[in-house]
């Protein structure tokens, strides 16, 4: 509820609004088929009683009562909790890049077969209706009237060959600082066989420092702690274990010729 719906338009081309436009087509699509189905091969069983309810309650299915399961309250009502009063220019800019993914809808298929509400709702024993109310009991007007998508008669100002995404913009890094352990497994660096030392541990501690230099006084090294030692279980799980629990590292890296 927190992510307005300009935001998920900016991002996905869709929104709540555009759940609620698609319950009510896939609710057009299931009438036909169940009518088509009835009239070739009878109802297969459902009373015909039973049948009509639910092929009413799917007619009388609009916007309005989609956008009011997709927003689990009326409209008006989620719009006072959650939505901001205010869209910076910078947002609105966003959003009026991202055109090219808006859903299209189409305002005939919206449109409901039956005004009066059915007798069931989709054929269960509870009778009810689509009245569309906010939190005070006043009837609202149709949202159809106030959506953020695109209808698929709208007049378009520019057409486009293809569709295009707006510019990605990376989001900022946090500023983080942290402690770093390098151990070396080997059993020839840890006997001191090499003649030049260990190698693999300097580069990976080169490696990461290089990486925070780039950040930008993002990312903080505090202190590097670096270990060799044999290729033993023991003696890694120990040495692991004391600088976690011990020494309180927040990030170990293993390298070695073991095949770390």
């Amino acid at each position: 509820d927190q992510v307005q719906n300009i935001d998920l338009m900016t991002v996905s081309g869709f929104c709540r609004n555009c759940l609620a436009k698609w319950l009510v087509v896939e609710a057009r699509k299931l009438s036909d088929d169940l009518r088509s189905k009835a009239q070739s091969s009878g109802t297969d069983g459902i009373d015909a009683d039973e049948l009509d309810s639910i092929l009413r309650s799917l007619d009388a299915m609009g916007y309005d009562e989609a956008a009011q399961y997709v927003y689990g309250m009326n409209y008006n009502d989620w719009k006072k909790r959650h939505a901001k009063n205010k869209v910076s220019d910078e947002v609105m800019q966003k959003f009026n890049d991202s055109k090219p993914l808006w859903a299209s809808h189409d305002k005939q298929i919206l449109t409901k077969r039956s005004e009066g509400p059915p007798n069931k709702k989709l054929g269960s024993s509870t009778s009810t209706t689509f009245k569309i109310e906010s939190k005070d009991g006043a009837a609202t007007s149709s949202l159809l009237s106030n959506v953020c998508c695109q209808d698929i008669d709208a007049p378009q100002t520019t057409k486009k060959s293809r569709r295009e995404l707006p510019p990605y913009q990376p989001p900022t890094a946090p500023e983080v600082s942290f402690s770093m352990g390098i151990l070396t497994v080997s059993d020839r660096a840890s006997s001191g066989e090499y003649e030049t030392g260990d190698l693999s541990g300097p580069a990976v501690k080169d490696a990461v420092e290089l990486a925070v230099t780039m950040s930008e006084d993002k990312v903080k090294l505090q202190s590097t702690t670096v270990g060799i030692v044999p290729d033993d279980i023991d003696a890694i799980q120990s040495k692991l274990k004391e600088w976690a629990d011990i020494s309180n590292l927040q990030l170990i890296l293993t390298t070695g010729g073991t095949g770390f």
